[in-house]
């Protein structure tokens, strides 16, 4: 029976679009007893990581507890990073958004529960080994305090 279903379910979905629903279910599944993962909303897809991305983030974050996080990019990986800040002892995570419109619905969004710490950078160009390269405006303001961490960039 199991896998008359499963031959049906790739006939109308297609293979992609099964593999989109076993890792949604994965991911769900995870972290149901996630003492940090408070907001299970997340709107994965399109511009935004997928399920699977999302599953990879939680298990390494999971995993790895880390202290300090910065992330380049506000979208779905915010959600989790920022949970995991917000109800962890002793973790500073920073993102670096260069989109003000953005920051404030995306904040607005964002269970009240949950800090989020957002800096607004511009973009620019930049030359890099005679190539021109996009990047965020006076960029070693955000690393000059160094310090260990785990980078995550979810654009």
């Amino acid at each position: 029976m199991k896998r008359k279903i499963l031959k049906f379910l790739r006939r109308i979905l297609g293979v992609e679009g099964l593999q989109v629903i076993i890792n949604a279910q994965l991911f769900r599944g995870i972290f149901e007893d996630c003492e940090w993962l408070k907001y299970k909303s997340f709107a994965p897809g399109g511009w935004a990581m997928d399920n699977a991305a999302l599953y990879t983030l939680f298990c390494i974050i999971d995993y790895m507890k880390p202290r300090n996080i910065l992330e380049f990019g506000l979208g779905q990986s915010s959600r989790m990073i920022h949970q995991y800040a917000t109800f962890s002892e002793n973790v500073m995570a920073l993102t670096i958004e260069h989109d003000n419109d953005w920051i404030n619905f995306f904040c607005n969004s964002i269970p009240k529960g949950v800090k989020i710490n957002v800096k607004q950078f511009d973009k620019g160009l930049v030359n890099c080994n005679g190539f021109e390269t996009l990047t965020y405006k006076n960029i070693t303001e955000i690393i000059r305090g160094g310090g260990g961490g785990v980078l995550f960039n979810n654009r």
